[in-house]
C-alpha cells in the first residue's frame, strides 16, 4: 500500500489497496489519522514512528493493522519526511508492505527450534546413559570372550555416539563460531585426520604442495575448522572405505578435499548437504549439513563436484589465507 500523511497525522493521498485491506472508503480515510488503523496497544509506537521520520527523515517500523472488522495483519511500514521547495517538512510517504507469510514463517521456526531443543535435552539424557551402560557392558562382555559379534557391536555403539553428538551440535551450537583468528592450517589437517583416521590404517592422507612451503594459516574459528576437515575425512571414510586415499589440495580460493572412492552422482549432489542424508551404512546423515553450516557461518563457500581420481571433491572458497611473517 502507499500513502502520504500530514503533519497532523492525517491522510492526504493513498492508493486503493489501502482502501481494499483496512475496509475502509475513501471518505472514511479522508476523516481519520494513521494512527486510527492500529489497535490501542500499537498506536503510541505508530506515533512514534511518524515522528521519527518527521526528524530524521526516515523510518521503519512493524506493527499490526487493524481492519474496519477488527482483523489484525502484521505489516512492515516504511515511511521517509516529505518537504516543499524551501526545504519545510509537509508530510511523509510512505508504503506498507504485509509481512503475514514472514510472520507465519517464524513463528514456525520458533516451534520447531523448541521441539529441537527438547529433542535434544532428551537425547542429552535419556540417551545418554544407556550408551554408557551398553559400553560398559561391551567392555566386560569383551574380557570373557573374543568375538567378531563384539566387534560389530563397539561400531554400532560408535555410530550411535556420533550420530548423538552430531545431532546435539545442529541443536545446540546451530551456525555459531566463536572468535576467528590465524590457524596454522596443516597443523589442523594434522590433527582432524589422527582423530578420525586412527581406526582406519590402510587409510592414507595425501597434502599436495607441503614441501613447496604452500601451507601458511588461514583466518578461522581453529575447533570449527577442524570440525569441517574431520567431518569430511570422516564422510570419505563412510564413503569409499577404509583404505581410502584423501588429498588436501590448496587453491588459489581456499582448499579442497578429495577421495578416489565411487564418488556422487551430479543428479545426488544437490542433496548430500541435507539433514539426514547419506549413502553409507556407516554415516549419520548429518556430518555434511554440520560442514555447510561451519562454512556458511565463516562466510566461506561449499560445493562438490568430481574428484581427480575419480572420487568425491569438496571445494571450500572464500577461505582468507594469510602469507607466513
Amino acid at each position: 500500500m502507499f500513502y502520504v500523511v500530514n503533519v497532523d497525522g492525517t491522510f492526504r493521498r493513498w492508493n486503493s489497496h489501502l482502501s481494499t485491506v483496512t475496509g475502509y472508503d475513501d471518505d472514511e480515510l479522508d476523516t481519520m489519522a494513521a494512527v486510527e488503523l492500529f489497535p490501542p496497544d500499537e498506536k503510541r509506537q505508530i506515533a512514534g514512528a511518524i515522528e521519527e521520520t518527521f526528524e530524521t527523515g526516515r523510518a521503519t517500523i512493524e506493527a499490526e493493522l487493524l481492519t474496519a472488522d477488527d482483523e489484525r495483519i502484521p505489516y512492515e511500514f516504511t515511511g521517509a519526511r516529505l518537504t516543499d521547495p524551501d526545504g519545510e517538512t509537509v508530510g511523509l510517504v510512505g508504503v506498507g508492505r504485509d509481512i503475514s507469510r514472514q510472520k507465519a514463517n517464524e513463528r514456525q521456526l520458533e516451534r520447531q527450534n523448541e521441539r529441537l531443543e527438547e529433542f535434544a535435552e532428551v537425547v542429552s539424557h535419556d540417551l545418554q546413559n544407556p550408551m554408557s551402560v551398553a559400553k560398559g557392558r561391551l567392555e566386560l562382555a569383551r574380557a570373557d570372550c573374543d568375538s567378531q559379534d563384539l566387534d560389530q557391536i563397539g561400531d554400532a555403539l560408535d555410530r550411535m555416539q556420533r550420530l548423538i553428538e552430531d545431532m546435539l551440535w545442529l541443536s545446540s551450537e546451530g551456525q555459531d563460531i566463536g572468535a576467528t583468528e590465524p590457524v596454522d592450517f596443516r597443523a589442523t589437517v594434522d590433527a582432524a585426520w589422527r582423530l578420525v583416521a586412527d581406526a582406519h590404517e590402510d587409510a592414507e592422507l595425501i597434502v599436495d604442495g607441503e614441501g613447496a612451503g604452500e601451507w601458511s594459516h588461514v583466518l578461522a574459528d581453529e575447533d570449527r575448522l577442524r570440525q569441517v576437515l574431520e567431518n569430511l575425512f570422516r564422510n570419505a571414510i563412510d564413503h569409499a572405505g577404509p583404505a581410502v586415499t584423501v588429498r588436501v589440495h590448496k587453491t588459489d580460493r581456499g582448499f579442497a578435499i578429495a577421495d578416489d572412492g565411487p564418488g556422487i552422482p551430479p543428479e545426488e549432489r544437490h542433496r548430500v548437504f541435507d539433514v539426514g542424508y547419506s549413502t553409507s551404512t556407516n554415516g549419520t546423515g548429518f556430518g555434511l549439513q554440520i560442514v555447510e553450516q561451519v562454512v556458511e557461518a565463516h562466510g566461506w563457500d561449499v560445493h562438490v563436484i568430481d574428484g581427480p581420481a575419480g572420487g568425491a571433491r569438496f571445494e571450500i572458497t572464500g577461505v582468507e589465507v594469510l602469507n607466513p611473517s
